[in-house]
């Protein structure tokens, strides 16, 4: 399975129109294709198992598990070389080699030379491998080595998160009740219900299949009306997370009293996706966002700050409100809150992490030792993995220019935003991404650009954005849904130990499949016929005239990252004090995105969640949530993935073809 799949998206990343903006992708955040593309895997085997023949048969759960962890680790590293954002880092080394000389002496001593380069552009030309072995082994080799040193860090945190904590992993979730829906023998029994949850889940199918096939229509056959206006650019957003909706270009005078107002959306299926994220964790997310960015900021306007803010556009607002004085939210947010959440979790948990590191390097704790039965390994080699893989990442760093003492904080800065991230998605499911916060870490090192940038400054600084942001980078992505495969895996009663040696086995796999038949069609095809665009802004981010003004903020932003993460801490502290205290700062970290102000619109679509959700389990009870809610929900989601992430993504590439 993995090897087709890994074929089978590298051709459709190669052919389906677009690159950041792709219509015929309406599955948002490019992260969101990856997960969703999993769950439909799940989502037709299952229903491949309804058929008549086969359903006497049945298919063991444990199975669709490995399905779902194989199909994701197939998905991201297929993804990630050589097409996709996953490679903006890669096709931006291109671009600074092939257009700029300027950039081109600071590339990676690995990177094939601009000769080799330019027949891609073109294609019409074969495939010099010898020059691609180096560049291949580096690129395929910095997936699995990720891999190792964030995903074993996963699997120390696994039992704290999952079985403990309970943390839901919505898109682990997701899968987890398509199966429980569909092939269980729960799922075909009605009990006292009038209708048992496999067919509350068809219903869902169709009622999702109904919305989503004029989306499609419209796709496929221009004269179709766009019924819903997802795909007009200059009023719904139709990159970032389809369906939103722009209100400064669909309500301009309502924008102009309510400044905060950005995006909202409108897209059922991400409301969809919210509903299975807890009730606080939602609320979290839109109160945060009502009281900074509409009630704060409407008073800061008022105040003097923000000029021009009532009749900036959707690329001009989010910016504005997130990176400038009072509220500096990408400091407060993204650098502040996101590294508490991580670090308070640790130092609340420490008695459990103690435990495991005394075990680990003592071997005579028996609660501990009765632990390791359902874990990956035993945390005595869980840590030896995970130091080991911290320095084969370190030195895979060196070999690129850095020294060690930058290698070294590159590679923690990776680990502590990835790590804090999936706590964050694990919440929520999405992830809050902006690429150009991340300097904040190196600037005590880099204050502002130097005057003769060095290999390393470049490098670190073409890295970064994707790398530490959370979204986008495929072989960090490995490792971030390392959780909700366990997720899945500890609902659906599947080994962890087992879960972990299919996804192993599947990212190594994947690029062996996916790198050469990319390779072979860029040079064939060309990168241009193929309107792939090279990335634009990654390579100049370290030159000075933009190093220099694209901090996390403006003024003194590093006191709000401070503020971030003692707010952090303390919301953290109340929750475990006080069962009722209802607000998070993962919410806080998801409003300070900018992106998610930009082209989401997901808080609007976390209230509605958050909404329908309370009403569903007050007034039906959790007897009703379980029984209809929960099939209904994900049925509906699987009529979208059989209609846009299946169907729509068989069609779209012959549109390159017969356009």
């Amino acid at each position: 399975m993995v090897v087709v799949v890994a074929a089978l998206n590298q051709v459709r990343y190669a052919f389906v129109p677009g690159w950041w903006a792709s219509r015929y992708n309406m599955t948002g955040w490019h992260h969101l294709a990856w997960a969703q593309g999993a769950a439909m895997l799940v989502a037709l085997t299952a229903l491949f198992y309804l058929i008549p023949p086969l359903a006497k048969r049945g298919i063991n759960t444990e199975t669709l598990v490995y399905i779902f962890t194989g199909g994701t680790a197939a998905l991201l590293m297929s993804a990630d070389v050589p097409f996709g954002v996953g490679s903006a880092m890669f096709t931006s080394l291109i671009s600074g080699i092939v257009y700029s000389p300027l950039h081109a002496q600071y590339m990676p001593w690995w990177m094939p030379k601009k000769e080799v380069l330019e027949p891609m552009l073109l294609g019409h030309a074969s495939v010099p491998w010898g020059e691609w072995i180096i560049p291949a082994f580096w690129w395929c080799g910095i997936g699995l080595v990720m891999f190792l040193f964030l995903g074993s860090a996963c699997a120390i945190f696994r039992r704290r998160w999952i079985e403990i904590e309970r943390i839901p992993y919505p898109f682990g979730l997701q899968a987890y009740y398509v199966t429980a829906s569909t092939v269980t023998p729960e799922a075909k029994t009605k009990g006292e219900a009038r209708m048992s949850p496999l067919q509350v889940f068809l219903i869902g199918l169709v009622v999702g299949c109904v919305i989503y096939v004029p989306v499609l229509l419209n796709l496929m056959i221009p004269w179709i009306p766009d019924i819903y206006g997802w795909t007009n650019p200059t009023r719904f957003t139709i990159w970032g997370v389809p369906g939103g909706a722009v209100m400064p270009a669909n309500f301009p005078a309502l924008s102009r009293m309510i400044v905060g107002l950005t995006n909202i959306q409108t897209n059922p299926i991400w409301f969809n996706l919210f509903f299975l994220a807890p009730l606080d964790m939602l609320f979290s997310y839109w109160f945060f966002w009502f009281a900074i960015v509409i009630v704060g900021v409407q008073i800061a306007f008022v105040m003097g700050y923000y000029p021009g803010m009532d009749t900036a556009d959707i690329w001009t607002r989010p910016g504005l409100i997130a990176s400038n004085p009072p509220f500096n939210l990408v400091s407060l947010g993204m650098v502040g809150a996101m590294s508490g959440v991580l670090f308070f979790t640790i130092v609340f948990s420490r008695g459990y992490f103690g435990a495991t590191i005394k075990h680990a390097i003592y071997g005579k704790d028996e609660t501990v030792k009765s632990w390791e039965k359902d874990e990956v390994m035993s945390y005595r080699n869980m840590y030896i993995l995970f130091v080991l893989a911290t320095i084969l990442h370190v030195v895979l760093y060196m070999s690129l220019g850095m020294s060690v003492a930058i290698a070294l904080l590159w590679t923690g800065v990776v680990a502590m935003n990835t790590l804090a991230i999936a706590r964050c998605h694990g919440q929520l499911g999405f992830t809050a991404h902006w690429p150009y916060y991340y300097n904040a870490w190196w600037r005590p090192v880099w204050p502002i650009a130097p005057a003769q940038p060095s290999t390393e400054f470049f490098v670190i600084n073409d890295m970064g954005g994707w790398f530490t942001s959370g979204q986008g980078a495929p072989i960090q992505d490995t490792a971030l849904y390392t959780m909700d495969n366990f997720a899945f895996g500890f609902r659906a009663g599947a080994p962890a130990r087992n879960i972990w040696k299919v996804y192993l086995v599947s990212i190594i796999l994947a690029p062996l499949i996916s790198y050469p038949i990319g390779l072979s069609i860029l040079y064939h095809f060309g990168i241009q016929p193929l309107g792939k665009g090279m990335e634009w802004d990654m390579f100049t981010l370290g030159d000075p005239e933009n190093y220099n003004v694209n901090t996390p903020g403006t003024g003194p932003w590093a006191y709000w990252a401070v503020l971030g993460f003692i707010l952090s801490g303390v919301l953290i502290f109340l929750r475990m004090r006080f069962a009722w205290w209802p607000l998070d700062p993962v919410g806080l970290v998801f409003v300070s995105s900018p992106w998610q102000l930009m082209f989401g619109g997901l808080y609007f679509a976390a209230f509605g969640a958050w909404v329908v959700k309370f009403l569903v389990i007050r007034l039906g009870g959790a007897k009703f949530y379980e029984q209809y809610a929960l099939p209904f929900n994900v049925g509906m989601s699987a009529g979208w993935l059989m209609v846009i992430m299946f169907i729509g993504q068989i069609v779209a590439p012959f549109k390159y073809f017969y356009p």
